[in-house]
């Protein structure tokens, strides 16, 4: 059995204002720092082989707040990948969702960013065929590994998606949460979910943990 963890980065100060991050890399908030003491907390008992993480700076810092609260993962290499990394959003990087809604960008960002890049960006489309090919090749190089993964929300939905072999219509639906887990294992060559989008860990905190 191989099991892939899935961990949406801890709260940013981008989040806090509603802006459009992409490959911005907005810094962890206080909140987000605790986010990622509560994830190594709910995620202390499970078995780890490898962690992985974007390159930003927001999901590595995640992925280190984890590593250092869990004794048996002090010490680890953090492994980065750019595949990992946010989805580019071109020109809307750095806007406010009123201001999106202000340029009538608003129908693109909710539905036609998934096949349409915005201007010198990417699409989700385009994302899931890099994601893709990283995927089949961690998990050909490393069968039967538990893999703990920090990422970013346009990754994760592919991710799991791909995995749990759901169309796009569900990976629009899916809003993966800032800290949330989602644990995927295979058995006899299937992905299942045994955790999807689970926040319960922070429900401590305030509640300032939906989706930005």
């Amino acid at each position: 059995m191989s099991k892939i963890i899935l961990v949406r980065h801890g709260e940013t100060f981008w989040n806090l204002e509603d802006r459009v991050q992409g490959l911005h890399d907005s810094p962890l908030t206080p909140l987000g720092g605790k986010q990622a003491e509560k994830i190594a907390e709910r995620l202390k008992n499970e078995p780890v082989d490898m962690l992985l993480s974007s390159t930003i700076g927001r999901s590595k810092r995640t992925a280190e707040i984890i590593r250092d609260s869990i004794n048996k993962l002090r010490g680890k290499e953090i492994l980065t990948f750019t595949e990992l990394n946010e989805i580019d959003y071109g020109m809307l990087t750095g806007m406010t969702r009123q201001e999106v809604a202000r340029r009538k960008l608003l129908p693109k960002w909710y539905l036609l960013r998934y096949f349409f890049p915005f201007k010198g960006g990417e699409s989700m489309i385009g994302k899931k065929k890099s994601i893709k090919n990283f995927l089949s090749n961690i998990l050909k190089e490393h069968p039967d590994k538990d893999i703990l993964i920090v990422t970013h929300a346009g990754p994760l939905k592919v991710i799991v998606a791909l995995l749990l072999k759901k169309n796009i219509k569900w990976m629009m639906r899916f809003r993966p949460l800032s800290g949330s887990v989602t644990i995927l294992v295979n058995e006899g060559n299937k992905w299942e979910a045994r955790l999807l989008n689970d926040v319960s860990h922070l429900h401590s905190l305030r509640n300032l943990f939906e989706l930005k």
